[in-house]
């Protein structure tokens, strides 16, 4: 989102997000971004409408006081993009939406000038990253490799956030601290940063329930049981 902007009649830009059932929990969020372009907007209501061969849903977008500085809302009834039904075997996949639409309803620009409501995109969806992800089939069940794959990234990023100099060099450390961290620390944090450490850390964490794969697409921390 904000990496490409889309254009509206000269009257504003807006980026449009949809996150994918194997994109990371904190991620998986639908959003949209708009900002004013030559006049600022006094009042924009917009409608996005997304449908599957199944069912359709709707989110109405109210924005006030639009200007040149981006907007950014979350869109809680859009769902993810994800595999609602697969048959390999009959070469059947549907959705849980393919196409999407984005409609302005009321748009008041800040000299009060009043436009008619009109249609602003319309799009069918290629599913192109959903079908071109990694998927294997285990155990009567499809499993999404690539969550795994961005799991193990972050837990070799956080042991290369280990070795950053900057924590090093910073005035808060001592010449003690400095020398730990350059002969145990940053040495362990490199060879815990390795292909073969990183898995292990995974697969360890799975096993002993620190995460867990659910429906082969997510990984999370389970939430522990609060005892009385």
């Amino acid at each position: 989102m904000g990496s490409h902007w889309e254009s509206c009649k000269g009257l504003f830009e807006y980026s449009l997000f949809f996150p994918l059932s194997m994109d990371r929990e904190s991620e998986r969020i639908p959003k949209i971004e708009v900002r004013a372009l030559d006049k600022d907007i006094q009042h924009l209501e917009l409608l996005l409408e997304v449908e599957s061969q199944l069912n359709r849903y709707q989110e109405s977008i109210s924005l006030t006081n639009v200007t040149k500085k981006s907007l950014i809302r979350n869109m809680t009834n859009i769902p993810i993009l994800d595999f609602l039904y697969v048959n390999p075997d009959k070469g059947i996949l549907l959705f849980t939406w393919d196409t999407y639409k984005l409609s302005v309803k009321k748009l008041v620009q800040e000299d009060s000038n009043e436009f008619l409501p009109f249609t602003v995109t319309f799009n069918d969806l290629t599913h192109f990253s959903l079908l071109n992800s990694d998927w294997v089939h285990r155990w009567g069940m499809w499993w999404n490799l690539d969550v795994i794959k961005f799991t193990k990234e972050d837990i070799r990023m956080r042991w290369r956030r280990t070795i950053d100099p900057f924590g090093l060099y910073s005035e808060r450390r001592g010449l003690i601290h400095r020398v730990v961290h350059v002969l145990l620390l940053r040495p362990f944090a490199r060879v815990m940063s390795l292909e073969l450490a990183v898995s292990g850390q995974f697969w360890m964490a799975i096993w002993f329930r620190g995460f867990q794969l659910d429906e082969g697409q997510h990984v999370f921390r389970p939430q522990l049981e609060k005892t009385s």
